[in-house]
């Protein structure tokens, strides 16, 4: 399967797409007093003797670069000059060179493009008319790190053509990975994207306290707000209308009661005060996710006599619901809650059994009732698996990455990252190895872009004593595995955290060991 290729954008030029419009938008312009009410636009047979050319494309611009792709944006040409009333023109001519700016004496060699958009109704029909913003124009397959000239011309029916537009000089990007710092310090970072901003935000934990990193596309900074005082195993998610929630855990007033789980919602300046899902918890991770209502669910560990309970609970109208059992064999650990297209609430998270093996589990609940677990992957060891991902692909079967191996090292070489996809059979009894680098002992991320295809993030490990490191990003396109490295570290990562971007560009949140910062990486194409 081939990539699909969307508008995209890059985290550097987020700002200009701002600009682009509002200089576009900004542009008045009345009717010509000496062709109004002409007409002879698009949708009949040109006029007759029609001499009178579109006016010279304004306000030619980019809102999105990347290493292979430029989006351009322009104002829309009206048939007659600048004459509102004599409707769009006819076809747009875009064209390119590489290192030397266009004008009309090399515009015949310049290379011409494709698919360029039909020309659409030049203004609002108003009084005085304002000039819109013709649809953005993607522009792919391009060399990174170059310098791209671009120019534009308008003709209408009869053949005329504009006078060629200023020219824009386009610099393509790295075609690789970008990092910056967040925070000075930052633990188990868990990255999500903002669905109505289309901006990263990190949870993390600092110091003792819950934090949330906000990316500000109109500061181009991060923001960053304290949640108090939290005993971390937290986790992030957007409802649909781009407003984030978190869970995690605090201690309980009495000391006795131990962890209490608590969930926070944004409302619109801050969190408010965390409401209690459970107390007596010892829970090392929570996980977080909103069904199709938008109604929050979570699950976690729960300390018992017997061992870790695995535990669920839901919010409603009136609250939250008593917490129900989903399993409880011995020790629960590491659980990731999603919903499926049925909308039903399903985990996968990793079991501890008495005998001193490990398991992958995967649990769904139908209506109101969990089902009997079921055995993804087993090991004879403890921590043998560990850090389960829960996604699902494009046809809708969950799918589970997980750590593989020796958790314990060193040596730290040939421990794997699995890839498990249930299929109408159910789980393979072979689930696939995607890399023997993976160190163990960092968080495992999965994610499906719109075509199905998978990308897992994992910390990799290339010396059996952990001093030389990375963080790499895994992508399968149908044709085999391809392996992104993101960044190298001189010690093994405390935390990765891959999410794909509303273009689907992959994005990856880290902890590195080394001095305990907080980075966030994007793609640059």
């Amino acid at each position: 399967m081939k990539r699909r290729m969307k508008h995209q954008w890059s985290h550097q030029w987020r700002i200009l797409s701002i600009l682009a419009c509002c200089m576009a938008f900004a542009l008045v312009l009345s009717g010509n007093s000496a062709t109004a009410g002409k007409g002879g636009g698009k949708g009949g047979p040109p006029p007759s003797g029609d001499t009178l050319a579109p006016g010279e494309v304004l306000n030619l611009d980019f809102s999105v670069v990347t290493g292979t792709t430029v989006t351009l944006t322009w104002t829309r040409a009206a048939d007659d000059d600048y004459d509102c009333d004599s409707g769009p023109a006819s076809s747009y001519d875009v064209r390119y060179m590489i290192d030397t700016p266009l004008d009309e004496s090399n515009w015949a060699d310049a290379t011409p493009l494709t698919g360029e958009p039909d020309p659409d109704t030049p203004c609002d029909g108003g009084d005085p008319p304002l000039f819109l913003l013709e649809k953005p124009y993607p522009i792919l397959g391009l060399l990174p790190l170059t310098n791209y000239h671009f120019a534009i011309k308008a003709s209408d029916e009869a053949g005329n053509a504009s006078p060629i537009s200023a020219d824009l000089s386009v610099f393509t990007l790295d075609d690789g990975w970008s990092i910056e710092v967040v925070d000075a310090k930052g633990n188990n970072p868990v990255l999500a994207f903002d669905p109505e901003d289309g901006n990263p935000s990190i949870a993390y934990r600092e110091g003792g306290s819950e934090k949330f990193a906000h990316f500000d596309g109109f500061l181009q900074d991060w923001v960053i707000t304290d949640l108090g005082t939290s005993s971390g195993g937290h986790d992030l998610a957007y409802l649909s209308a781009g407003t984030p929630a978190m869970s995690y855990r605090i201690k309980a007033a009495k000391k006795k009661d131990g962890q209490k789980v608590v969930y926070a919602l944004w409302n619109g300046t801050n969190f408010d005060a965390p409401e209690t899902v459970a107390v007596g918890a010892e829970a090392l991770v929570t996980s977080l996710a909103f069904d199709a209502s938008g109604n929050a669910s979570i699950v976690w560990t729960e300390d018992t006599s017997q061992g870790e309970d695995l535990m669920f609970a839901t919010r409603d109208a009136s609250g939250w619901n008593t917490p129900e059992v989903i399993d409880g064999e011995v020790f629960m650990r590491a659980p990731d809650l999603a919903y499926d297209s049925s909308g039903n609430a399903t985990v996968a998270y990793e079991a501890k059994l008495s005998d001193g093996s490990d398991e992958i589990r995967f649990a769904v609940r139908s209506g109101s009732t969990w089902g009997a677990p079921v055995t993804v992957d087993s090991a004879p060891s403890p921590d043998g698996l560990r850090y389960p991902s829960l996604a699902y692909d494009g046809a809708g079967q969950p799918a589970i990455a997980y750590h593989y191996g020796d958790a314990a090292g060193p040596p730290f070489i040939g421990n794997q990252v699995r890839l498990a996809v249930r299929d109408a059979s159910g789980w393979p009894e072979s689930p696939e190895v995607i890399t023997t680098r993976d160190d163990g002992s960092s968080s495992i991320s999965l994610a499906f872009d719109g075509l199905g295809n998978p990308y897992v993030g994992f910390a990799a490990v290339y010396s059996g004593d952990c001093s030389e490191n990375g963080v790499e990003v895994a992508f399968n396109d149908g044709s085999g595995w391809t392996f992104d490295l993101v960044t190298e570290l001189a010690f093994c990562p405390n935390g990765v955290s891959l999410a794909l971007d509303p273009d689907e560009r992959p994005s990856v949140a880290i902890k590195d060991t080394a001095g305990g910062v907080l980075k966030f990486a994007w793609k640059n194409q």
